[in-house]
């Protein structure tokens, strides 16, 4: 899986629904999408900032990523607010409208889109998550939402993200190179290059080859997840504030991180262990979102992957450094 960071956009009146649509259709173009889906996109886009300004008196946002596979290129879009909320279910049937409107946009965007999710809770907000793909994806035994989203004023991210699926495991990465901008990703790129270089290692060594890796450069802090399915064991392993739990029937498991920086300090670097069941989440998030992230995440535990990160996202994000959420879960029936 491959993934640049996300774009942000505030919607708050009709010019950034325009102005929005505008630069995702470029983006789109530059992730090589073709101009027929590029249509779709548009037309989404529309849909989405019409919503967030018809149910909430301060609009929302638009969190807009390209994810690439070997099988094809596809365009994730999350529409976030914390209005009022709604009733999704009914609001996804033609006609059926909370503002007043004609009642097309849910059920327009399900239909334009590959995959959607809804999930809205009175009184705190709403989350819609959208992927529209090039060609249909790989099915994979698990589902997962993640993103990043640079500092304001910033371009790139010193937060980098990725899953890797082996024969045996998934490899779960989050890293956040120190401070912002270009030095901060670039070591974050090349410890996300070193993950990929050492799968198939149990994390504690994933981890130690980016250390080691990373000397000499900006530095990063960093986590390593690797998920057996089959054995129902998740190990973990972490330098510096990375936050990590997974929540299995309502109990969670911390993953502690040990203290340190990728490059610089990492005498110890240990690796745990703690119980995985095909309801099980894990959810990893850099110093982007607050301490209290976890708290939220018995509102949404049940909802799919993609569902959680949005809303631990609207949540939590202090919008003061760049921001990253990774969450997991087991695919139904896997």
């Amino acid at each position: 899986m491959e993934v640049i960071d996300a774009l942000l956009f505030e919607i708050r009146d009709e010019s950034q629904i325009t102005d929005s649509r505008r630069k995702i259709a470029k983006f789109a173009k530059l992730s090589g999408v073709e101009d027929k889906i590029i249509d779709r996109l548009s037309i989404t886009c529309t849909e989405f900032g019409t919503n967030l300004l018809k149910h909430t008196s301060e609009g929302g946002k638009l969190i807009v990523q390209s994810l690439s596979q070997s099988d094809g290129v596809g365009v994730e879009i999350y529409a976030i607010d914390s209005g009022r909320g709604m009733n999704t279910d009914e609001c996804l049937e033609d006609g059926i409208s909370s503002s007043g409107s004609f009642g097309t946009g849910l059920g327009a965007i399900k239909r334009l889109t590959d995959e959607s999710n809804f999930f809205s809770k009175p009184g705190s907000g709403t989350v819609i998550q959208t992927r529209t793909w090039t060609s249909p994806p790989t099915t994979t035994d698990f589902q997962f939402g993640a993103f990043t989203v640079p500092k304001r004023g910033e371009e790139i991210s010193g937060d980098k993200w990725a899953l890797e699926r082996t024969a045996n495991h998934l490899y779960c990465m989050l890293v956040d190179g120190l401070g912002h901008g270009v030095e901060a990703s670039d070591a974050a790129q090349l410890a996300k290059k070193r993950f990929r270089e050492n799968l198939n290692a149990p994390p504690s060594e994933v981890l130690k080859a980016m250390h080691l890796s990373l000397r000499g450069s900006r530095g990063a802090v960093g986590a390593v997840a690797r998920i057996d399915f089959d054995k129902g064991v998740v190990d973990y392993s972490g330098l510096g504030n990375v936050a990590g739990v997974v929540l299995t029937s309502g109990q969670r498991k911390h993953m502690v991180s040990m203290n340190g920086t990728l490059g610089y300090e990492g005498r110890k670097i240990n690796q745990l262990s703690v119980p995985w069941n095909p309801n099980s989440v894990l959810v990893m998030h850099s110093d982007g979102l607050d301490s209290k992230t976890f708290h939220s995440l018995d509102d949404v535990s049940e909802q799919p992957a993609q569902i959680i990160a949005g809303w631990l996202y609207m949540m939590h994000a202090k919008s003061t450094d760049d921001e990253t959420i990774l969450v997991v879960k087991q695919s139904r029936g896997k």
